[in-house]
């Protein structure tokens, strides 16, 4: 600024002085100038400047937005920072949990609070939408399909299950479809595993279950023999046991011929079968050999001395 005397020159003289408020985007500037001339005679002019900080700081990164995730793939909270025009800004964060209907769903709700030395502030909220929606995983080796035997069913495998976000429970079940026969059927066991959520993975296994073992006899096998005519041995009553079921034990005698009447032989069979037909068979060889002489049924006439004339007598 600048001053005009009448009698003469002015000089223009000024000052400025702060007064600090509250805090520091708040404060005040007086500022004075003085015109004086020639003669020592003055004027005065104060200007007061008032400062108030009412500007809210802003977020010196890209805020995040809301989402929605799983809970094994929650992001770490940002690092926010904030600037103000009239100073600094320092951020808090707060994070809340909101649960929802299972362990795995709920909300978290982010909160970014940005605060200058006015207490002026700015905040920003990001909404994390959890849910639970990968199913739970085994933890063991899963059996495989297999083909056994009905005495070679293998026990159903304990299996148990983990899930990202919470824990899972496996319920078992075994249903039986019968074949053809009481040996040949197929089990098929199922385990499910849940999680708190609701949700599932299955795994089946498929067990097909044949009967191919024949059955054993139980009572000790008649051996091949040779006898006479008069020896020949009734036959044996065999019974059988199986290991899949049942067996019946059918019986049949051949007789062979031989150079005479006394003279064949006996071949005795057993067949035990199952119920799928599987079988086992004992021959048994009878060798009939007619060794002994034949003999007189009547009463065999004594050696006797007689007369020349008592011969004919005697014989006749």
């Amino acid at each position: 600024m600048t001053a005009t005397d009448d009698c003469g020159s002015a000089t223009v003289m000024f000052k400025e002085e702060r007064t600090d408020g509250s805090c520091s985007g708040t404060y005040i500037l007086t500022r004075t100038w003085i015109a004086t001339d020639e003669c020592g005679n003055s004027t005065q002019h104060v200007q007061i400047i008032s400062f108030e900080d009412t500007t809210a700081p802003f977020f010196a990164e890209l805020l995040p937005a809301d989402i929605r995730v799983s809970c094994d793939a929650i992001p770490s909270a940002a690092v926010l920072t904030a600037t103000d025009d009239c100073g600094s800004a320092t951020v808090m964060f707060k994070e809340e949990r909101t649960d929802g209907s299972c362990s795995g769903n709920y909300t978290l709700t982010r909160t970014w609070t940005a605060t200058d030395d006015c207490s002026n502030s700015t905040q920003h909220i990001q909404i994390i939408t959890v849910q639970d929606t990968t199913a739970p995983f085994f933890a063991e080796l899963l059996p495989a399909d297999i083909t056994v035997s009905c005495d070679s069913i293998p026990s159903a495998a304990v299996l148990t299950a983990t899930d990202d976000c919470g824990s899972a429970t496996v319920m078992f079940k075994e249903e039986r479809t019968d074949g053809s026969c009481s040996g040949n059927y197929i089990l098929t066991r199922t385990w499910t595993a849940t999680d708190e959520c609701g949700n599932s993975t299955q795994h089946v296994q498929i067990i097909s279950v044949e009967d191919t073992t024949a059955p054993v006899f139980a009572e000790s096998l008649p051996a091949d023999i040779t006898v006479s005519c008069d020896s020949v041995p009734s036959a044996a009553v065999l019974t059988a046991t199986d290991d899949c079921g049942l067996a019946t034990v059918m019986f049949k005698e051949e007789r062979t011929d031989g150079s005479c009447s006394g003279n064949y032989i006996l071949t005795r069979t057993w067949t035990a079968t199952d119920d799928c037909s599987n079988s086992t068979q004992h021959i048994q060889i009878i060798t009939v050999q007619d060794t002994t002489a034949p003999f007189f049924a009547e009463l065999l006439p004594a050696d006797i001395t007689v007369s020349c004339d008592a011969i004919h007598q005697q014989l006749y």
